[in-house]
């Protein structure tokens, strides 16, 4: 054995957190500077009375990176094995999510085995997604599966939560909806279980605090129905004023448009994936998890489209450019 990294691993350990405490513990976010992690920070601050750690790159920070009011800021890279270990410092519950790579995996896992190195290895809410399982159609979702794999062998306390689609993801649309009255998509006739990002944030705030009827599940997160492309043209419709369509994107439209975009072709791939596995009939079955979790029904279609007629800033780029 090597003694010299053998007494970093066990001073790294030492600072763990050795005993949970649901009103003093520290939770970790990571992916803070995203749109998920963001909302968890938040809800954990605002709702739970908590000070969330947040590990944010160092590149990050030294580009000035403003830390929101009421949350704490470390260092970390989920690359630098030492920074890893020094940001579960304290730490009872970690909320685990990065952008879909194929780094991924190696990343998540890294983590994963800095918190299974502590004493009292923290709990870890992790966020997965679409056809989560080894044989997944889509790519991100084997890669989210074999995360969760990896978690389960370390035997970290774990919670796994799987939205299929953001309603946020439809917000790019929003302004050729108002100008041209057109919704596109190639997802056919598929109904598709959506949810709130900010319900997602909210279940996850929930169980990095303390336990739910979920913890130590793998849930699926949707709104309380299943909406087609049509019916989502019809909401729009109904809170901008004006008649919206759904112009359907036949397979080989979509393909070009996504061949021609420059994005690199694992996510032109996986972008294509989650398509086809739509018009299978993935992610078309109804979760009350939220409902379970939260005591209070999922936000719905109907209001977050409201909330951006009204004017509220759309969030979240175009995945399918024409």
């Amino acid at each position: 054995m090597d003694v010299a990294n053998s007494v970093k691993q066990d001073q790294a350990s030492a600072r763990c957190f050795t005993g949970h405490d649901a009103v003093n513990q520290k939770v970790l976010v990571c992916g803070a500077s995203g749109r998920l992690g963001r909302l968890v920070a938040e809800a954990l601050r605002d709702r739970h009375a908590h000070t969330p750690r947040l590990l944010v790159r160092p590149a990050r920070l030294q580009d000035g990176w403003q830390t929101p009011q009421g949350m704490e800021p470390v260092s970390g890279d989920f690359t630098d094995t030492a920074s890893l270990d020094a940001a579960l410092d304290g730490v009872a519950s970690v909320f685990l999510v990065s952008p879909v790579h194929p780094d991924m995996r190696a990343r998540e896992l890294a983590l994963a085995a800095a918190a299974a190195r502590c004493p009292a290895p923290p709990q870890i809410v992790k966020i997965s997604g679409l056809a989560t399982r080894l044989d997944s159609p889509v790519d991100s979702g084997r890669w989210h599966a074999q995360i969760e794999q990896g978690i389960r062998a370390l035997r970290l306390p774990a919670t796994f939560l799987r939205p299929n689609f953001f309603f946020q993801n439809l917000a790019f649309q929003v302004g050729g909806m108002r100008r041209d009255g057109i919704l596109r998509g190639g997802v056919g006739d598929a109904a598709i279980a959506m949810v709130d990002a900010r319900d997602i944030a909210d279940v996850a705030a929930a169980v990095l605090t303390g336990d739910t009827p979920v913890t130590g599940s793998a849930v699926a997160l949707t709104a309380g129905q299943a909406y087609t492309y049509e019916a989502v043209a019809v909401t729009f419709s109904n809170a901008l004023g004006r008649a919206v369509r759904y112009e359907r994107q036949p397979r080989e439209v979509l393909a070009r448009a996504l061949a021609a975009s420059g994005q690199p072709d694992w996510h032109v791939r996986i972008l294509r994936q989650f398509n086809e596995a739509f018009l299978a009939g993935e992610g078309s079955e109804v979760s009350t998890t939220v409902q379970q979790v939260l005591g209070r029904a999922p936000r719905n279609l109907e209001a977050y489209a409201a909330e951006l007629a009204a004017g509220a800033t759309p969030s979240g780029s175009d995945p399918f450019p024409s």
